[in-house]
Formats: structure tokens, sequence, C-alpha cells
């Protein structure tokens, strides 16, 4: 059980890594995480701010926006990131009550995120219309996409005890296969 939590530890820092290089200086998996949010968030805004090309008047209105947005996100992805670790304590064997216990958890952060991105659209609506309102929930979509499908590539399925043994099993079966040699003649 403690393989596979160290498994996935090292599957999220590989992940986080491909998503964003850090520097040494990001040790344990809090830093990485800062770290990784904040490289993420600056190419964030380098994408919106190329793709929206906005007004002075624009930026001035939409960046304290977003900026209070995606504090919330932060504090959302914080949590997500914590019930990953606690998710990655008890991947192999899970009984029914952790599994409950991580579906409520993962499901009221979706819920939370998805009230605080209709409030941060409620607040931009007076400022932005049509097509360029659009384009900015078109754009939030597609990072949110981008960023989920880098990080849950690293995230295991749940494994019960019988699987592990048999995982086990043909690991061994396959380290003795490798190992024999048949005779040459």
């Amino acid at each position: 059980m403690r393989l596979f939590s160290v498994s996935l530890a090292v599957a999220l820092v590989a992940t986080l890594s491909a998503i964003a290089p850090t520097p040494a200086a990001a040790q344990n998996p809090l830093d990485q995480f800062e770290v990784t949010f904040q490289t993420r968030e600056a190419q964030r805004r380098a994408t919106i701010s190329s793709t929206m090309a906005f007004s002075e008047e624009e930026a001035a209105t939409f960046w304290p926006i977003y900026d209070q947005y995606r504090l919330t996100a932060k504090s959302h992805q914080l949590r997500r990131f914590r019930l990953i670790q606690y998710f990655s304590e008890n991947v192999v064997g899970m009984d029914t009550a952790t599994a409950q216990e991580i579906m409520d958890r993962a499901m009221a952060i979706d819920t939370e995120q998805l009230a605080a991105k209709e409030q941060f659209f409620a607040d931009l609506a007076p400022h932005f219309t049509g097509a360029r309102y659009f384009r900015l929930y078109q754009m939030e979509t597609k990072l949110k996409a981008l960023f989920r499908a880098g990080w849950t590539r690293g995230i295991p399925l749940a494994v019960t005890e019988e699987e592990l043994e048999k995982l086990q099993m043909g690991m061994e079966a396959e380290k003795q296969n490798s190992n024999f040699a048949p005779p040459t003649t």
C-alpha cells in the first residue's frame, strides 16, 4: 500500500513538473503546488491578454475581477491537491466509507468551483457583451480543461487488495520469465 502512495506522489510531482518546470527551491509538495500555480497563472494571464487584447478601460475592469476569481480558484485547487494526497494514502483497499468521503469532498469542491465561475461571469456581464463575453467563457473553460488533463494523467485508479495481489503476482511472474534464458543449440 505504501508503494502505491509513493508511486502516486512521484506521479503527481512528475505531472506538475511537466505542466510547469520549477526551480530546485520547491522541495515539498506544497511548495511545488505554489510554484506550479504561480507559473500556470502567469501563463493564463498571458493567454488571456493576447487573446482578448483588452483596451485600457477593459483591462482596468477585468483584471481585479479576474484576480479575485483566481484567488478563490487557488483555494479550491489547494483543497483538491490535499484531497489527492489523502486519496494516495488510501488508493489500495479503500473501504466504502473512505470512497464516499473522497467523492463527497471532490463533488463539494466541484460545486464550489462552479458557483465561483458563475459569480465571476455575473460580475463580468455588465462590462463585456456578445462574442467577447463568450470568448472569456470559452477561454476559462479551455484553460481549466488543459490543466485538469495534465494533472489527472498521474492519478491512478483505486485498486482493491485482490487486484494489487494479482498485479504483484503478474509482475513477479514476468520478472522470473525475463530471468529465464532458454538453452541455445
